[in-house]
């Protein structure tokens, strides 16, 4: 028997949040990889210490933070990125950055931060085309 009319549109809505929900995450885990990954590996984020890279958080609704220098203890920082993305809903504000005191500085010289955000266009784009042919 086929779906009434009013089952057909509550699938449809259903279908619709899931991709939507599933886009936006995915877009967001994307380019936080982009951003954070280092030179040795193809990104645009300098290596040294890893200090830089170890700084890299992400908050919901508020801001990132954590230790700005290497002599304190990293596993301060914000919470782990992937967690604060699966927990985020439509609506919600990511915030991904790095605490390190220097971050500022290697951005300008390396443009990590930048380029990734540049992309934003493309990881929707992807995570639209993942979406749609794995969210029935």
């Amino acid at each position: 028997m086929p779906k009434s009319f009013s089952a057909q549109v509550e699938a449809w809505a259903r279908q619709s949040s899931n991709r939507l929900d599933a886009i936006f995450k995915t877009a967001v885990q994307n380019m936080a990889i982009e951003a954070n990954t280092d030179a040795t590996k193809g990104g645009r984020l300098p290596k040294d210490t890893g200090f830089l890279q170890n700084s890299f958080g992400a908050a919901l609704n508020g801001d990132v933070y954590g230790p700005s220098d290497a002599r304190f203890d990293p596993a301060g920082n914000s919470d782990d990125v992937l967690l604060v993305i699966a927990q985020a809903q439509i609506g919600d504000s990511i915030t991904l950055g790095w605490s390190a005191n220097y971050s500022r500085v290697q951005n300008a010289k390396n443009g990590f931060r930048d380029a990734a955000a540049q992309k934003w266009p493309q990881f929707v784009r992807m995570a639209t085309i993942e979406a749609k042919a794995t969210i029935r």
